[in-house]
């Protein structure tokens, strides 16, 4: 017998035993394969949506006219996207088709560490619920009963909020974590992200919005508030808070003064958020709750001195401002029966009800998540204006196009 040909055959025979020996996936503990798929949703918190955002529909939103309730065209054809999302992309779900053990394994698991992001805005009264329908109907499968994560991120309104929450509460059962995000487009104009804290999104609705959140406060296990204003500056009428439409002169705040400011507005905006969700919840209606905070803060100055101090911008330039945040958790303890716990590295703020408090409500976490900036980029010379030009003309990918000398 031939040598070599007992070699060939034994290596043929190797290689064919190889494939039979390989462990799969599903050899893996269950433990294991779970881990899998808690880490398959990609998710990069509730600052990941907005009106401008370039990301895929999802395959689960219907296409066409038709399939459309009245309205819901107007803004997707405007920003190119529905405005919800559930999933990075039509493609976030595809291990569910594997097989049967592995959709049963993993679609619990992955419904539940999927956020369900909402960042439509909310102005429309009529439009608006009709959205809502579409979107909670138009779920995978299975999905509204292991939803754990909603997200909101946009311009909201109060009226519409009600709405969102109560439909939330009822299609979503097993609902745990509502994150939202206080911010006006990401996309807009550098003017309205210089008048940030006089925009409307921020100084007329963001405080109705959070005074709704009473509806959900009782029923879910953490609700976490994010700020995002500009990172590098705020303009702001140094006498007062103006309106966004106020004609008087205004004060930029840089640098470290505008640090210091976001993040003692962040701190005064707790304390406000945080006594009207007590109203609320006290009186049973939001509405009540921003008029006993309105009736507390003129009698209760050790808690609110600060938010009543038309100086805080004056204070921030000039190095000045005396407040503590720790010095107001005896009065804040006293009144609602919540405390809290500061982070000054992270920005975020915990809250939570103490054991002997009346009425317990969730845990609150308050983020200062400044992104963006609100300053006008330099003006492009002409020079860098005519070689920015003629590199596209030419195709080329270089930053300096040099032109053909002329004899």
């Amino acid at each position: 017998m031939d040598p070599s040909n007992t070699k060939t055959s034994l290596e043929t025979e190797g290689a064919n035993e190889r494939p039979h020996n390989a462990i799969s996936f599903l050899h893996l503990p269950r433990e294991l394969r779970e881990m899998v798929y808690k880490h398959i949703p990609h998710n990069s918190g509730v600052t990941t949506y907005d009106t401008k955002l370039e990301r895929k529909k999802p395959n689960w939103l219907s296409k066409g006219k038709e399939s459309h309730p009245t309205g819901s065209l107007e803004f997707e054809n405007k920003y190119g996207n529905s405005g919800v999302a559930f999933g990075s992309d039509e493609h976030c779900f595809a291990i569910l088709s594997t097989c049967r053990t592995v959709h049963a394994e993993a679609m619990p698991i992955m419904f539940a560490a999927t956020p369900l992001g909402f960042w439509r805005p909310m102005f429309s009264a009529y439009k608006y619920p009709a959205f809502l329908e579409k979107a909670f109907s138009s779920l995978p499968m299975h999905a509204s009963k292991h939803i754990r994560v909603m997200q909101l991120q946009g311009e909201l309104w109060d009226n519409n909020m009600v709405r969102l929450l109560n439909m939330a509460v009822a299609r979503l059962p097993d609902l745990r974590t509502l994150q939202v995000c206080l911010d006006i487009p990401y996309g807009n104009s550098h003017a309205r992200r210089q008048q940030w804290f006089d925009d409307p999104a921020i100084q007329q609705y963001s405080w109705p919005v959070v005074s709704t959140l009473h509806l959900v406060a009782q029923r879910l296990s953490s609700i976490s508030i994010t700020i995002s204003p500009p990172c590098d500056m705020v303009w702001i009428n140094a006498s007062g808070w103006g309106r966004a439409r106020d004609r008087r002169p205004k004060t930029p705040v840089t640098g470290a003064a505008c640090q210091q400011f976001i993040w003692l507005q962040h701190q005064l905006w707790m304390l406000q958020y945080e006594v009207t969700i007590y109203g609320a919840l006290v009186h049973g209606n939001a509405e009540e709750g921003r008029k006993f905070f309105e009736n507390l803060q003129l009698r209760r100055l050790d808690l609110f001195q600060m938010g009543l101090n038309r100086l805080l911008v004056r204070s921030c330039i000039d190095g000045t401002v005396d407040f503590n945040l720790e010095d107001k958790k005896d009065g804040l303890r006293e009144l609602t029966g919540r405390s809290f716990e500061v982070d000054e590295k992270e920005k975020s703020i915990i809250v939570f009800s103490g054991e002997d408090a009346e009425v317990k409500w969730c845990n609150f976490i308050y983020k200062l998540r400044p992104r963006g900036v609100a300053a006008l980029p330099a003006p492009a010379t002409l020079w860098s204006r005519i070689e920015g030009f003629t590199a596209r003309w030419s195709g080329r990918s270089s930053d300096r196009v040099v032109l053909p000398r002329r004899d």
